[in-house]
């Protein structure tokens, strides 16, 4: 059996913990609410800058995860049905107890939340996802020059040039799309293909991410004047925190998890990270429940403030993944998984019967 590795499984955690940072800042109205010359603010966006690399380490992982496994289509269903659960059920919550705030279609949108966009992450997954296969077989044509080659060219288009020309000129829309998110597979995969390689250890990695998120916040605040744009480096595609992101991922890929207690907490809180972004990314949550909740912190002092954030965020990410740990064990008890499988094996089998019988002859032709 393969050997689990603790260390990209804490990686998964601390990018949808990071996630949920950002969102009590941003969404949740603390930054909108701190005046702009305050020492608070800056300490608030440099606690902003530094999870601002979560979704970019939670892409890399598809790729590192991904890259050398079996693809299976079912991997799709279960997560459609994943997301599936939460949108229905809380749909189904909201129309009883809170019927305000529903909007019409809202159980339409509820089982369409690919086309409705309910997540744009799932969405701009499922994109990807169904290219996986190619991009794998494309990573595996190349030698390790030409991969090297491959990656500068899309971090010097997709990261460096997005980011200093003005305009969305390659419509990554911000790093929010399919096409960011395979820019960050590739950068995954060549990670797990070269994972024996590295030489560089755990300090090093960690004052790489420091050095990037530091490089973003200063920047920020330079006193150049009104026109100037400090927030040229805060975004996705961003090339700093991109890096902050690759050395967060190299310094959790490097981890060695000892001991049963953290080994167990990390196993069981892993597999749930994505139902926490489910959870509290819910449009009706999002809109009734964590839109500006957290204006108050903002006349916090600097210390408080940190903590209320951090320790917030620790409570929310705790209570979706205790929501969502019940969540998988009724998938289990349902069997979801096994059928599938089941559902994969029995497409194949028409794909293969009604639509490729023919196709060695075609080809001929």
């Amino acid at each position: 059996m393969k050997e689990r590795h603790f260390g990209i499984d804490l990686l998964r955690i601390i990018s949808m913990y990071l996630v949920v940072i950002l969102h009590i800042l941003g969404y949740g109205g603390v930054l909108a609410n701190i005046g702009a010359e305050s020492m608070k603010f800056k300490a608030a966006w440099l606690l902003e800058i530094a999870a601002y690399c979560s979704v970019n380490c939670y892409a890399l992982l598809s790729g590192y995860v991904s890259v050398k496994s079996g693809f299976k289509y079912s991997r799709i269903i279960v997560l459609w049905l994943q997301v599936v659960f939460y949108t229905l059920l809380t749909t189904l919550i909201f129309k009883y107890y809170k019927p305000e705030v529903m909007m019409p279609g809202a159980f339409i949108r509820a089982l369409t939340p690919v086309t409705s966009t309910q997540y744009w992450y799932f969405t701009a997954y499922v994109g990807m996802f169904f290219f996986i296969p190619f991009l794998n077989a494309l990573i595996n044509s190349l030698n390790k020059k030409q991969f090297k080659v491959l990656i500068a060219s899309l971090v010097v288009i997709f990261s460096v040039v997005q980011t200093l020309i003005p305009g969305d000129i390659f419509k990554t829309s911000g790093g929010y799309s399919m096409f960011w998110l395979i820019v960050l597979y590739f950068i995954g995969a060549y990670f797990k293909l070269t994972e024996n390689e590295r030489k560089h250890g755990k300090l090093w990695c960690l004052a790489g991410f420091l050095i990037s998120v530091l490089i973003v916040w200063a920047y920020k605040f330079l006193p150049l004047g009104h026109d100037f744009n400090g927030n040229l480096f805060v975004g996705y595609y961003s090339p700093f925190i991109l890096s902050s992101a690759v050395f967060l991922f190299l310094f959790c890929s490097k981890l060695k998890i000892t001991g049963k207690v953290p080994k167990a907490l990390i196993k069981a809180l892993a597999p749930a990270s994505f139902g926490v972004y489910l959870i509290h990314t819910n449009p009706l949550i999002w809109e009734s429940l964590l839109k500006n909740r957290f204006v108050s912190y903002a006349a916090s002092s600097t210390p408080k403030l940190v903590l209320l954030v951090l320790v917030t965020a620790a409570v929310i990410y705790l209570a979706c993944s205790i929501i969502d740990l019940i969540r998988i064990g009724l998938f289990k008890a349902l069997k979801i998984n096994k059928l599938a499988d089941s559902l994969e094996k029995w497409f194949g089998s028409v794909l293969n019967r009604y639509m490729f019988k023919d196709r060695e002859s075609a080809y001929r032709s």
